[in-house]
């Protein structure tokens, strides 16, 4: 669309293009693109930038009418009005037949995801313990570690010191250093001080591996 807007309707309706037409991409998750790894997701997300196309992250659309889009951010009740001509819906994808009977056959237990194939980060597939089989594309998703599972090494990992607590900073690099890892941190590397002072209810200036649970979950 955006090709379409700046090499076409922009030869022929200037006026129009400059004026009147916006780009709004709507995303339910917290960044694009969240199957692929997070550098592609961030250079998409600046490349969207770079083309002046808007996009609404933790929003979820609501309904769409003839003439607007109603959203809903999350962890909002308020849902408010995007004015829309064209609306292109691109969801639902539904995995084939194909993809489905391998997940039975390695075991649904195991390949839980019904999207597609789960994989490990190296596009193993998961339940193939040689690990000789490997899925990409549309057919597979990669499994993220889970960061409640993980907090404990976190922690420690986190804890130079050695005394039991995380101060701000230590939070800080412990966010940063392992946004590669769990790219779900992200959204928490925007926000760090606030995290910090929420899960730090006795200020004490120090969080507990409690805390540190409660300010990541």
């Amino acid at each position: 669309l955006s090709d379409l807007v700046r090499e076409d309707l922009q030869h022929y309706y200037p006026r129009l293009v400059a004026k009147d037409v916006t780009i709004t991409l709507i995303e339910a998750l917290d960044h694009v693109l969240s199957m692929m790894d997070k550098q592609i997701s961030d250079y998409t997300e600046k490349h969207f930038h770079r083309e002046n196309i808007e996009v609404l992250m933790n929003t979820f659309v609501k309904a769409v009418k003839q003439r607007e889009v109603i959203i809903q951010v999350k962890g909002s009740n308020e849902q408010t009005s995007i004015p829309c001509s064209v609306v292109v819906w691109a969801t639902g994808i539904k995995s084939r037949p194909l993809t489905n009977r391998i997940r039975e056959i390695i075991g649904l237990n195991i390949q839980s995801n019904r999207m597609g194939i789960l994989t490990d980060q190296y596009l193993h597939v998961k339940g193939i313990n040689d690990g000789s089989i490997f899925a990409i594309g549309d057919c597979a998703t990669i499994e993220h570690p889970k960061l409640v599972d993980r907090i404990h090494h976190l922690f420690e990992e986190a804890d130079t010191e050695n005394r039991g607590a995380l101060d701000l900073q230590q939070f800080r690099s412990l966010v940063e250093r392992k946004i590669n890892e769990f790219p779900q941190l992200e959204v928490f590397s925007k926000k760090i001080e606030q995290l910090f002072e929420e899960a730090d209810k006795d200020n004490s200036g120090f969080l507990t591996m409690a805390k540190l649970r409660s300010a990541l979950e």
